[in-house]
């Protein structure tokens, strides 16, 4: 039979009422097909066939999800050489040699005659030579890798060139602490006419010499522990003449590894951190993981253990060093390829210049 549209409401409206009342209940139901219907009436049941593709299991996870827009960036070794002198550019990346000048007045006198020609006033000159070691890095991009990464919000070349400018940063880094190999080239822990490294006192604990255990128990008192400091202090104004005073700035660098030595304390709550803030009101400490035998930048090796340095700042009012750079980061003309750039970065370093190495003083196995 054929239902007209308002035939097949009441239809519906009986039946639902018919299913309500035995508690069946079709909530939003707009439509009822009979027995009837379904074998009497050419409908389209497309719908009720099998499926012809797989399941769905949902939509693509992409599109749930959330990207950061903020990156977490890989944290690597402090470049602390900074904070122990300053910087210093010197001449530019065509220059070969850095040469200093000393001098040395000398003079003599001898007893006075109105005909005598006694005594004898003069100089002495030296020049110590510095040579540059010039460095680089290549920096690529390509057409595809660049387009990918904006997809991502990343600029792919933006991010190389902090790479770039952070590899040459901490390999400058590195040459002021250990100069570089074959040249006249040094650095913080190896120049040239520094006095043999003083050796920490006994420890009481009895681990030996060391301020800090390889497990990193603190061995020595706050007593033990600043005498060393004081030993080192007290030879940079044995060496300097007397022209350096425990009230003159001073630099510390002593490695991560031992910093909590600073906070042992003695038996009346007194730490090490205190002591020398109320005896060496000018001493500054700075840690250096370049100068522990567990760092990774450290490419010669301190042997023997932990190292420590002490430094006087200024010497007659003239620093008593600094670290030397002719470039510090020179970028040179992107080449074009097919579908890719490269670009060389260039950089020179001087090492550390020492001006006065009585000035400095260190220790060997805290």
């Amino acid at each position: 039979m054929h239902l007209t549209a308002q035939e097949a409401v009441t239809l519906w409206r009986q039946q639902s009422g018919m299913l309500a009342q035995r508690g069946i209940i079709a909530q939003d139901v707009r439509a009822y097909i009979s027995d009837d219907m379904k074998s009497g009436n050419p409908l389209a049941m497309d719908s009720a066939t099998a499926l012809l593709t797989p399941p769905s299991a949902g939509i693509p996870i992409q599109l749930t999800s959330f990207l950061d827009p903020e990156a977490v960036r890989v944290l690597f070794t402090p470049m602390t050489a900074s904070k122990i002198f300053e910087e210093r550019k010197v001449g530019d990346w065509t220059t070969t040699n850095y040469i200093a000048r000393v001098i040395e007045n000398t003079g003599e006198v001898g007893p006075y005659s109105d005909f005598g020609s006694n005594g004898r006033a003069d100089i002495n000159q030296n020049f110590p030579n510095f040579q540059q070691y010039l460095y680089e890095t290549i920096v690529e991009y390509g057409d595809l890798e660049m387009d990918r990464g904006a997809l991502t919000k990343l600029n792919v070349a933006s991010e190389k060139q902090v790479s770039a400018a952070t590899a040459l940063a901490r390999f400058a880094n590195t040459s002021y602490f250990f100069g570089i190999s074959g040249l006249n080239n040094y650095g913080l822990t190896n120049f040239p006419g520094m006095p043999a490294s003083l050796t920490p006192g006994t420890k009481a604990a009895g681990n030996g010499n060391v301020w800090v255990t390889a497990a990193g128990v603190i061995n020595g008192t706050s007593n033990e522990i600043d005498a060393d400091i004081k030993a080192m202090i007290q030879r940079v104004i044995n060496q300097t003449g007397g022209n350096v005073g425990v009230d003159d700035d001073f630099t510390l660098v002593i490695p991560q590894g031992v910093a909590t030595a600073l906070t042992a304390t003695n038996s009346f709550g007194i730490s090490v951190a205190d002591l020398i803030k109320k005896n060496y009101p000018k001493l500054k400490t700075v840690l250096a993981p370049q100068t522990g035998v567990v760092s990774t930048t450290n490419p010669q090796g301190i042997v023997g253990g932990n190292l420590a340095i002490l430094i006087a700042d200024k010497l007659d009012g003239n620093a008593s060093g600094f670290l030397a750079f002719s470039e510090k980061m020179r970028s040179h003309p992107a080449v074009r390829a097919v579908s890719s750039l490269h670009q060389k970065w260039t950089a020179g370093t001087f090492g550390a210049v020492i001006r006065y190495p009585v000035a400095v003083s260190s220790m060997l196995g805290v």
